[in-house]
């Protein structure tokens, strides 16, 4: 089975350094930039804190 990828946060992170799970358009975002819903977005934030690395290594688990 080939390995789950999602897309690069990194450039994202210098000029981000959370996300913002209170403004929909910040979630939305973070949601195309990681390649999921919004609603998946929120879930990880609220399993995982709102560190963008965090939320990505915790997608890459799913």
């Amino acid at each position: 089975m080939a390995e789950k990828k999602l897309p690069d946060a990194d450039s994202w992170l210098d000029r981000k350094t959370r996300i913002d799970p209170s403004d929909p358009a910040d979630v939305a975002l973070w949601g195309l930039v990681l390649g999921v819903s919004a609603d998946v977005v929120l879930e990880a934030t609220q399993a995982v804190g709102t560190d963008p690395e965090a939320v990505r290594k915790h997608l890459l688990r799913r």
